[in-house]
């Protein structure tokens, strides 16, 4: 967007059209030529959830009569390595980069309104902040573990109680810049785009969200965190946060091809899968 290259979605009942320069898309074809020795596949990206261990009770009664349309009120955060990677982009006028996360949250907000997910769900920002320099709370390393607990706690410190307030929001998402890894007996691994507690979203403590946005790997590829593909990651994890668990995983849907499949790609798994529409249907609606 702030290079005036125009980048988008097309929803329509079925399908979903992604819209992007022709040029791009003819670099996006082409493949780099190995040289040196060959080195191993990498594992694909990873979307990750975090199970919580326990589940309080709602802060209110659900509703006998839920609404058409859920309105989940976001804040929506970008942390400081994500600012340094897209301030210059948008020719450093943090105007165009707020135009920029605009249209990112509406290419998310577009898949929300996909009829494969059944309910209709409506995000409203009701708060957008630029870390132009990371807060004392919030690691600048990128240990996915660590930053999500960092960010849930922070958010939380900042968020109101009262929902009829309007500086309350529902989930706080953070977009990072930083390449985020998990750690297993001391390894790194550096698949993880994102990672969400499920079913967190009615517990203030845990209604949070950490994903990657413009994040290249070790050898400096692009993540599909990295393009306009990165809405796909924030809307698997905000699914998760509402409670949405991975395809495949303790049901019967399809690893491959939803939004909700474990790994991602760089084409595809853009619709919901009849597993998370049922989740959708069955989400709470906690009256005021």
């Amino acid at each position: 967007m702030c290079n005036k290259l125009q980048h988008g979605l097309i929803v329509t009942d079925n399908t979903t059209y992604e819209v992007r320069p022709l040029e791009a898309a003819a670099r996006a074809r082409r493949r780099p030529r190995a040289t040196g020795a060959a080195r191993p596949p990498p594992a694909p990206p990873a979307l990750d959830a975090r199970p919580l261990p326990l589940r309080p009770q709602p802060r209110a009664h659900p509703a006998l009569n839920p609404p058409s349309v859920y309105t989940i009120e976001i804040a929506l955060f970008l942390d400081e390595a994500a600012y340094k990677i897209f301030y210059p982009f948008c020719n450093n006028n943090e105007e165009d980069l707020r135009d920029m996360l605009l249209a990112y949250i509406n290419g998310v907000q577009a898949l929300y309104q996909h009829a494969s997910l059944g309910a209709r769900i409506q995000l409203s920002l009701v708060r957008l902040t630029l870390l132009r320099s990371q807060p004392g709370g919030l690691p600048a390393h990128a240990e996915r573990g660590r930053l999500l607990d960092a960010f849930c706690a922070y958010q939380r410190a900042l968020n109101v109680d009262d929902d009829l307030d309007p500086q309350h929001w529902d989930m706080a998402l953070l977009l990072s810049g930083l390449d985020l890894y998990s750690e297993d007996g001391g390894r790194r691994s550096g698949v993880t785009m994102g990672l969400a507690p499920v079913g967190g979203v009615c517990l203030p403590a845990h209604a949070c969200v950490v994903a990657e946005f413009g994040a290249n790997d070790a050898f400096g590829r692009p993540y599909p965190s990295a393009g306009f593909t990165s809405v796909y990651i924030l809307a698997h994890e905000i699914g998760h946060n509402l409670g949405m668990h991975h395809d495949g995983t303790g049901n019967s849907c399809a690893t491959d091809g939803y939004i909700m499949s474990p790994s991602r790609g760089t084409s595809g798994e853009a619709i919901w899968s009849p597993c998370s529409a049922r989740v959708a249907a069955n989400l709470e609606y906690v009256q005021s």
